[in-house]
């Protein structure tokens, strides 16, 4: 029986997995695939994280602006990023959504970027690395933060990331299995995860609402997967919207890659 060609048959047919692990004791599967993890010119679109910092109860219209222009921006790179929320108290304006989560993450990216300029609002693409302080309208936040994400669009994503969102009542434990693509190792890499809600204050379901300990993966190889179980996260079921897992580098907490993952 002409195995190699019943694989390239199956293959084209699009068979499920199932059917290529009986078939590849037979043959031997192609590597040109460049979402294989095992091939070193794979790679993945890269979705870029923005992160604001903001609080909306300041009686200015600075952090509204940088609100307008993050709705801007996923009407126009949809699922190329993702977005999220950190509301926090800034001096004494106070807001209902201030999480210390929130103020922690906020000093890891100061220190990182050698700044103990605080304030908002202040947006982060990938890390701290990429950082837009303040507004003048909405269409100057858009443009700052354009200015930075466009570049970022062009890198290739060298990490894959997939997640299973398990529920239980008031709970969500994320799972996520991480990939190094191309052909070099990584090392210093961790993995964490944010909840997503809407809520009166903030509809648009992108507010920072739950948060895991970051997991540790360390070195991750060339063509290398790694699954790990992420800490369960306490949420409101009836506000919850989506869940982002994103990479990051532990060193100067640059973020690798994203994705969103929406919960029904």
């Amino acid at each position: 029986m002409d195995w190699p060609s019943i694989c390239r048959k199956r293959l084209r047919a699009g068979c499920g997995l199932a059917a290529l692990l009986l078939l590849g004791a037979a043959c031997e599967l192609p590597r040109d695939n460049p979402l294989d993890p095992r091939n070193p010119d794979s790679r993945r679109p890269k979705r870029i994280l923005i992160e604001a910092f903001v609080n909306m109860h300041t009686g200015e219209p600075f952090d509204q602006y940088a609100i307008e222009a993050l709705d801007s921006l996923e009407s126009v790179y949809g699922d190329r990023i993702a977005v999220i929320e950190y509301h926090r108290n800034a001096g004494s304006f106070i807001t209902p959504l201030h999480r210390s989560e929130n103020d922690i993450l906020y000093g890891r990216y100061l220190e990182a970027a050698g700044s103990d300029n605080r304030g908002v609002p202040d947006v982060f693409v990938d890390g701290p690395e990429g950082r837009s302080q303040g507004a003048s309208s909405a269409t100057s936040v858009f443009i700052r933060v354009q200015r930075m994400l466009l570049p970022e669009l062009t890198e290739p994503g060298l990490f894959s990331i997939e997640a299973v969102l398990r529920r239980s009542g008031s709970e969500i434990r994320p799972t996520a299995t991480i990939a190094r693509l191309g052909s070099s190792d990584a090392s210093g890499i961790r993995v964490r995860a944010v909840l997503l809600s809407g809520a009166e204050a903030a509809p648009a379901g992108r507010v920072a609402s739950g948060f895991s300990e970051s997991a540790v993966i360390g070195t991750l190889g060339a063509g290398e997967t790694r699954t790990v179980a992420l800490p369960a996260m306490a949420c409101d079921p009836a506000s919850v919207r989506a869940c982002v897992i994103l990479v990051f580098n532990d060193a100067d907490q640059r973020v690798m890659q994203s994705e969103k993952f929406q919960i029904q």
